[in-house]
């Protein structure tokens, strides 16, 4: 929570949706300057001298911290900082420089309805929420045509001035070069904690940084973001479709392995595997399995290096799960009902393709379990830091040629 001008809460509605856009906007400007380079000549510059003097690292974490504060009920509020303060004035300076590349784009459009004014439209919404019952809605707000950036400015200073009451942390560099006397002095006279400038800020590592923005982003959009999509580091992009098929043509005495150095997804023979873990060539002993010599040196770094992430099993996957999914989303009864009741007992998934043959439901079971095994792919892939890519990015990023393939559906 925080104690804005209207009381210790939190930002919902239209005002958070706002105040979020602008956050991973302005993120996205940050992040475009790490590693921070002491030689760098110039970053973005957002006219909050506070904030403008922290390194991107620190700009990101201190995002992700007021971002917090602002938006999640649990959190109790912090002590009123000149760095928080700060941070968050940063995001309502973002929001007016989104707002001048609108007008910018709107003078230089053919006709002046084909402008953007999608963050207009934004900024007038959040004016006219009410903050809580006692609060009337404005009646005043401008027309999101509206060219006249003084305006807008205007606009942007009141929604502000909703959450910050003042502009103290403005007065940070004045007081710092004056006589601790006297700065204290001046500090008592305007109601400024003695203490309000003296906050120091983080310093984080790439690894802190990457991090905050995966946190921040989930903050504000409820999605989970891997951190290896912050972009700071050489990837190695494994297709998300070759993680999807050795889920689907998973055999016994056989296992799949990401390769995290290649970005291969590989199956090998078990018995490839239990060869290298008690005898290998070093003993002596010769290799009697299924597996070819490519198998083997797979096998070979699997046991004796770290680069490969084993792939879920086939018991891991749950596949009655996602079968009583599919039986959930019919809406027709005459369909769902006698879905839901096959899959229940002995031969649940035999009765359950019998089912799926009778109401001629191939080709929608086929599209729902697809997307379902593409999601747990997604999901396994982001928690164990695999950089993925679809088809589509792959050959666009690639200009790889489409593969000529024919659909193929499986037994089950």
């Amino acid at each position: 929570m925080w104690n804005t001008t209207l009381g210790c809460r939190v930002l919902k509605g239209d005002e958070a949706r706002l105040v979020g856009n602008a956050t991973l906007r302005l993120i996205d400007d940050i992040r475009n300057f790490i590693p921070h380079n002491e030689n760098q000549s110039w970053r973005p510059q957002f006219e909050i001298p506070i904030f403008d003097q922290l390194s991107p690292e620190q700009q990101i974490v201190m995002l992700d911290t007021v971002i917090g504060y602002l938006l999640d009920p649990d959190l109790a509020p912090p002590r009123p900082s000149a760095l928080l303060d700060a941070t968050v004035a940063a995001i309502y300076a973002k929001a007016f420089c989104e707002i001048e590349v609108e007008l910018d784009s709107q003078r230089l459009a053919y006709k002046a309805e084909d402008g953007d004014t999608d963050v207009r439209i934004s900024v007038v919404a959040a004016l006219m929420q009410p903050i809580d019952e006692m609060d009337e809605v404005r009646t005043n707000c401008p027309d999101p045509e509206c060219c006249d950036a003084e305006t807008w400015l205007s606009c942007i200073e009141s929604l502000r001035e909703q959450v910050l009451a003042d502009e103290d942390w403005l007065m940070g560099e004045l007081t710092m070069d004056l006589p601790v006397d006297t700065s204290d002095g001046i500090k008592q006279a305007m109601g400024i904690d003695r203490d309000y400038f003296v906050a120091v800020p983080p310093d984080p590592t790439i690894a802190e940084t990457r991090q905050a923005w995966a946190d921040v982003n989930f903050k504000i959009s409820g999605k989970k973001v891997s951190p290896w999509r912050f972009g700071d580091q050489p990837i190695v992009l494994v297709k998300l479709s070759e993680i999807v098929d050795a889920l689907d043509m998973e055999l016994d005495d056989w296992c799949s392995y990401v390769n995290k150095r290649t970005g291969n997804v590989v199956s090998v023979p078990l018995d490839s595997i239990e060869y290298y873990e008690t005898c290998g060539p070093e003993e002596g002993e010769d290799y009697t399995g299924d597996g070819d010599d490519e198998m083997l040196e797979e096998a070979r770094q699997i046991v004796e290096e770290d680069h490969h992430v084993p792939l879920p099993s086939k018991f891991d996957l749950n596949d009655w799960e996602v079968m009583r999914d599919f039986c959930v989303s019919r809406v027709k009864p005459e369909e769902r009902e006698p879905l839901l009741e096959s899959i229940h007992g002995s031969g649940a998934f035999r009765f359950f393709r019998s089912t799926i043959d009778r109401l001629g439901l191939h080709k929608e079971w086929f599209r729902f379990r697809d997307a379902a095994r593409e999601a747990m792919a997604m999901d396994w892939a982001d928690a164990n830091g695999i950089a993925w890519v679809s088809d589509a990015d792959y050959r666009y990023i690639f200009g790889v040629s489409p593969d000529i393939s024919t659909d193929f559906e499986s037994d089950f």
